[in-house]
């Protein structure tokens, strides 16, 4: 997905030695500058570049740079230096000269929204979660119509806001982002409100006692998960309580449902606007519409021809068949579930992200009461390979749970010392981990911990609700009857009562 972000500007490919003419001769006093020098290395770089020699044009930009006279050079002779720089230092993935270059480019007034976006992209690929931060901050500020929405940008985005949440050191570099980009008026695909980053914004203003901007903010808010958030927080009793109607989740829910059939139609050639459309109908408990959605879909996508033509975002299919087993799932159809995943899970034209779908194959098969076929599902992995640190806590507890029925007692507590472990990639995972391990004491304790966590506490709430019920499994229900035991543990009551409450909400939430 990255790599996306790096195409080289046609204009770039185009600019030859024309570009820089009118500047070598606008320096002053030529003699104490190597000005032919520098504008010879850096057009070879460039043209270097152009033929796709990125490794000959780093080290002709290095020179030009290393020049002593560098720095007394044309400013645009500079800039167009560091801009291709940066370019072939990508090439050449050598993320740190990139970010350097990039560093040394946004310095200049020539610099535009793309140049420090990509500045944001170098020092994600850095972990630089400040500087990307920053980069973005200034785009949101000077280029507020030119934050781009598309799928690489939405996550580095989200990566930054959410990598910045756990270094306390950068809660303010965080919130200028988030408030930046709230008065920017931004919104993510398909006009769709980030609903879970202006929920950032409202808290940190509770917290400073501003409950105008508090409204304000929540006004935009329009995912009904959110607003269940915030209904069920104690920090927010001022708001929900003064303005109630705009914290009905129900509404909430069938708002979205328009919403994402309009952005549908809108964007015919986007299977990510059907993806998102198909996730509202599973909110909103619309199971056999999501079900017809994803039939459809897949029918159509099936039929055609020439498939790049039907849809821009094929990539986006795993996520529509993904739909057509939860809605299978959620209408009792468990076999039929099932059998549809794995089936896509062996297409193959599903090359995207088998390690999802093999997951959610697996947690299937658990659920269904067949361990033996959950761990088949998840054999061609490895923990942490190929796998997000989130998703290799997913691939473990879908292990786990098939060991506990197996009755394999050594592989199982592994897993659960691994969980352990591991549990700041997922506490929640973790805390269910516990639970279903016979260790009620650390899934209360890992409970509390992060009820007492402000960045934790809207989903340690969240899971704790009562939400719309699908038909369940034998197994289900004993997972039901579980945590409903849990949950009336005094101490956990206690540390549920001191932050928010318990409701019961007519909406569907995925369960894993």
């Amino acid at each position: 997905m990255i790599l996306s972000s790096r195409a080289i500007p046609f204009a770039l490919l185009l600019a030859g030695a024309l570009w820089f003419a009118p500047t070598v001769h606008a320096v002053e006093n030529p003699a104490a500058v190597p000005v032919k020098e520098i504008f010879d290395l850096v057009e070879k770089g460039r043209a270097a570049l152009v033929a796709e020699k990125p490794a000959e044009a780093a080290k002709l930009l290095e020179q030009a740079i290393a020049q002593p006279g560098f720095n007394n050079a044309d400013p645009a002779i500079q800039y167009f230096a560091y801009l291709v720089a940066s370019y072939a230092a990508e090439g050449t993935e050598d993320n740190a000269s990139a970010h350097k270059y990039l560093v040394a480019a946004t310095r200049f007034p020539d610099a535009d929204a793309e140049l420090w976006t990509r500045r944001a992209g170098a020092a994600a690929r850095l972990q630089k979660w400040d500087d990307a931060a920053w980069s973005l901050t200034a785009v949101a500020n000077k280029w507020p119509k030119e934050f781009k929405t598309d799928e690489y940008h939405t996550w580095l985005l989200n990566k930054t806001v959410r990598e910045l949440g756990k270094q306390p050191q950068f809660h303010e570099r965080r919130i200028d982002l988030l408030n930046a980009l709230f008065d920017a008026g931004y919104k993510t695909q398909y006009g769709t409100e980030p609903s879970h980053l202006w929920l950032i914004v409202v808290t940190d203003a509770i917290e400073h006692k501003d409950l105008k901007r508090a409204r304000e903010v929540s006004r935009r808010i329009t995912s009904s998960s959110v607003l269940v958030a915030m209904r069920i927080d104690k920090r927010f009793d001022e708001l929900t309580s003064a303005e109630p109607k705009l914290f009905d989740v129900k509404a909430a829910a069938e708002r979205s449902v328009r919403q994402t059939k309009s952005a549908m139609k809108e964007n015919p050639k986007a299977l990510g606007a059907v993806v998102i459309h198909g996730y509202a109908l599973h909110n909103n408990g619309q199971f056999d519409e999501l079900l017809a959605l994803a039939n459809a879909t897949i029918a159509k996508v099936d039929k055609a021809t020439a498939k790049d033509a039907l849809y821009e975002d094929l990539d986006q299919l795993n996520w529509i068949h993904n739909h057509k087993a939860t809605a299978l799932r959620a209408l009792g159809r468990w076999d039929e579930a099932a059998a549809a995943l794995e089936t896509w899970n062996n297409s193959d034209f599903n090359k995207d992200d088998k390690v999802s779908q093999s997951i959610n194959l697996g947690f299937f098969y658990n659920e269904m009461g067949k361990p033996e076929d959950a761990l088949k599902a998840v054999a061609a992995f490895e923990v942490g390979k190929d796998m997000s640190e989130y998703g290799s806590t997913q691939y473990q507890f879908v292990r786990f749970q098939a060991y506990q029925q197996l009755g394999k007692d050594t592989e199982a507590k592994a897993i659960v010392a691994w969980m352990r472990e591991h549990q700041d990639d997922s506490l929640e995972t973790a805390q269910g981990t516990l639970l279903e391990s016979g260790d009620s004491d650390g899934a209360a304790a890992l409970l509390v911990t992060r009820l007492n966590d402000a960045n934790e506490r809207a989903g340690a709430l969240a899971s704790v609700q009562h939400y719309g019920k699908t038909p369940r499994t034998e197994r289900q229900l004993k997972i039901d009857a579980l945590t409903e035991t849990f949950l009336a543990r005094a101490d956990v009551v206690a540390a549920i009562a001191q932050y928010g409450r318990r409701e019961t909400f007519p909406i569907y939430s995925l369960e894993f």
